[in-house]
């Protein structure tokens, strides 16, 4: 159950109370808006924003860019695992539809991209496809270098850390893809291939916004990325804080005398609590309903 929502763009604005409101025969909750002439009776339990931007170009824009992200976290269990052909273009979350995704970037730049990245974590690889069987699912099949000739090889017989890194590939260079999202890609990555991965979030970073999560301070050493695009995260009093890096921090690391992931091992990588990014905004205070 939504307890309340709210969506604010420039003059334009809906809020709804979502605490049930009896009604012959349902629970409807009540959505006012500045560009809706009239009150609306939504469902409780559902975002209204989709009601909203079916309404309102202002809103509709909310609602596709929403739309548009994807967020990743990628499961070797579930990138190995035997598919049906998903006609879509998006990869699920965790990675389920691979065999599929990496078949509609067949004979693409971006399919190229992703096996150079992948030879450099992968040295004896030639190539990387996707094999139907006969119950028609679909596989994938590595080809790889093997002694002096080469040899076959199925995702079972492929680590934990490089079926994750082929994941996070074909989640980075995907075609048509918006804002992206990946939770940890450092899990179960030899060091080495972190290094590989990070250059594929640069390269991908020039085309769409990406967002990365860490815990690994030895991933942030490696980044080398602006003090400016780090946000720290912490608990406080019940919640979740998400700042940019205070100033005692970002004034060591532009100093050079910590890396970020030095402070993360040292627990001093704090969000700046008096950031304007910090402050939760209380999204109903706006006025009663």
């Amino acid at each position: 159950m939504i307890a309340a929502e709210e969506c604010v763009v420039g003059d334009a604005w809906f809020r709804v109370d979502k605490s049930p409101i009896p009604t012959v025969g349902q629970q409807l909750a009540v959505l006012k808006s500045s560009v809706f002439p009239n009150i609306l009776s939504v469902s409780p339990d559902q975002l209204s924003l989709s009601l909203a931007g079916a309404s309102s170009p202002v809103f509709q824009r909310v609602y596709g860019l929403l739309m548009s992200m994807k967020f990743y976290n990628l499961v070797a269990s579930q990138l190995r695992r035997k598919e049906i052909f998903d006609p879509g273009w998006g990869m699920a979350g965790d990675g389920a539809n691979a065999a599929s995704t990496l078949l509609r970037m067949s004979e693409t730049p971006d399919k190229a991209r992703i096996l150079e990245y992948l030879k450099q974590i992968l040295p004896t690889l030639i190539q990387i496809d996707t094999l139907q069987l006969t119950d028609s699912s679909l596989l994938l099949r590595f080809e790889e270098e093997f002694g002096d000739g080469i040899k076959y090889f199925f995702p079972h017989d492929i680590s934990d850390g490089t079926m994750r890194a082929l994941g996070i590939l074909l989640a980075l260079f995907r075609p048509y893809g918006g804002f992206i999202g990946i939770e940890e890609p450092e899990t179960a990555l030899h060091p080495g291939a972190s290094a590989v991965l990070l250059d594929a979030l640069r390269e991908a970073s020039e085309q769409r916004q990406v967002l990365v999560t860490t815990h690994s301070p030895d991933l942030l050493d490696l980044m080398d990325v602006h003090s400016d695009t780090i946000l720290a995260v912490s608990k406080s009093n019940g919640g979740t804080v998400i700042a940019p890096i205070d100033s005692v921090g970002l004034s060591v690391i532009r100093e050079g005398l910590y890396k970020p992931g030095e402070l993360m091992r040292m627990e001093q990588l704090i969000p700046a609590t008096n950031s304007p990014e910090a402050r939760e905004t209380n999204l109903f205070d706006l006025g009663q309903l």
